[in-house]
């Protein structure tokens, strides 16, 4: 439970659920890796038509 603490985040009042913030951080990771992936097959595919 210790770990579930510590990630216990509040702005003054207003409570942000963890849940939520798994969320956005899952997100976030889903995105990141999305856009490394379309940028290496686009340099990939560059570098294949200059062959």
């Amino acid at each position: 439970m210790y770990i579930l603490n510590l990630f216990l985040v509040s702005f003054g009042e207003l409570e942000i659920p963890q849940l939520l913030i798994i969320i956005l951080i899952l997100f976030t990771i889903a995105i990141f890796s999305s856009v490394i992936i379309s940028t290496y097959k686009l340099i990939e595919g560059l570098i294949s038509d200059s062959d």
